[in-house]
């Protein structure tokens, strides 16, 4: 709940630059909150949403804007047979 990742890496920020780390052993707790209806990602600590920038092909945190499609976030399960 909150952690954004796959294997041992996990995204986090720091003031407006996204980055990789390593995700904390041992729990699921993470920066990160999901707003399944808007589809926005949210940092809990800079308050801040995830964002797409197509100009610069690059993610950063943003001030949350409901109708920026930048901020738009859609995950798919995906089950491999």
């Amino acid at each position: 709940e909150g952690q954004l990742g796959v294997g041992e890496r996990c995204v986090d920020a720091d003031t407006d630059h996204v980055k990789l780390v390593f995700c904390s052993l041992g729990t699921v707790d993470g920066p990160w909150e999901y707003n399944e209806t808007k589809k926005m990602l949210y940092h809990k600590q800079h308050r801040k949403c995830l964002e797409l920038s197509h100009s610069r092909g690059s993610l950063h945190l943003q001030s949350c804007n409901d109708n920026s499609n930048g901020q738009k976030w859609i995950f798919k399960e995906l089950v491999v047979a």
